[in-house]
């Protein structure tokens, strides 16, 4: 009587890749990986930037300042954008926070002001409270309440939609002020001194 023997099943084996295919499959993995990560970088950057900006309105608003802002919708968000939480890259944004009214009471700073350089919407900006709002007698000898000078001018000479600039109380000079003027010609800029609230255009 004879018997069959059925050969062993051939083991089943990976399939094999030379070292040059495998080479190329990782780096086809990596391109997509890596754009995804530099997206959600720039989203993050661009949040950052629009962070920066709310910190600053928060910023002058702990200064004792009062803030008038809006927000300016540029254009619809695209796919991508919404997908990254993305506001926009700074040359074009979706929305832009305008910074249009700005009031500082007393005790401000040339400091305070350098602050303000990047807020370019700003059309009126008050720096100190009048000395001639509610007070009948004035003290004597007048003394500026703010240490606002002619530096601090020079922070605010970038705000070329500035339409109204009050200075009570400051240290600022009538040299300053000239200067200021020639900057920003349409701007009409209201100086307080010991004699009163002067206007002064161009």
């Amino acid at each position: 009587m004879s018997t069959t023997t059925k050969p062993p099943k051939p083991k089943r084996r990976w399939y094999q890749f030379s070292l040059l295919t495998l080479l190329v499959v990782v780096t086809l993995s990596c391109v997509p990986l890596a754009w995804i990560g530099w997206r959600m970088q720039r989203a993050r950057e661009n949040r950052h930037r629009v962070a920066e900006a709310l910190k600053e309105v928060v910023d002058m608003q702990k200064l004792g300042g009062w803030v008038e802002s809006e927000y300016e919708k540029r254009r619809p968000p695209t796919w991508l954008e919404e997908k990254f939480d993305d506001p926009g890259d700074a040359d074009d944004p979706v929305s832009v926070l305008k910074v249009t009214g700005l009031k500082f009471g007393a005790n401000a700073t040339d400091a305070d002001l350098e602050l303000l350089k990047h807020l370019l919407h700003i059309q009126t900006l008050k720096i100190g409270e009048s000395r001639y709002s509610n007070v009948v007698t004035l003290p004597e000898p007048w003394k500026p309440q703010n240490d606002v000078t002619d530096a601090g001018l020079e922070h605010l000479k970038r705000m070329k939609n500035l339409r109204e600039l009050w200075l009570g109380d400051t240290k600022v000079t009538e040299t300053g002020v000239k200067k200021f003027q020639q900057a920003l010609p349409n701007c009409t800029i209201y100086t307080e001194g010991p004699d009163g609230i002067a206007e002064l255009r161009d």
